[in-house]
């Protein structure tokens, strides 16, 4: 069960960061995007930070607004998996 979990998290955290990126790159101006990540810093930046990567994110494409948005968003997407593992834990069991 515990790999079901963990995978769960991992994928789930993976799949939400990348949408909430791609989501906000089309609402970006010319040069927030131009400041953005290409595809292969993306890929690595949730791989290794999952939902915290949003506060990155957020720094390069808007610097101190875009810091506090990733915080807000990093924080919302991570209270998503804790709500989602919990409810892997009510429905199978530790």
């Amino acid at each position: 069960m515990q790999a079901v979990r963990l995978l769960t998290n991992w994928i789930l955290g993976i799949l939400l960061t990348l949408i909430a990126q791609r989501w906000d790159q089309k609402r970006l101006d010319d040069d927030q995007r131009m400041r953005g990540w290409n595809s292969v810093t993306r890929a690595q930046a949730i791989f290794n930070f999952g939902p915290w990567s949003l506060l990155g994110w957020g720094w390069v494409t808007r610097r101190w607004p875009g810091l506090f948005l990733g915080f807000g968003a990093a924080s919302l997407l991570s209270f998503a998996l804790v709500i989602v593992d919990m409810i892997l834990v009510a429905m199978f069991g530790e």
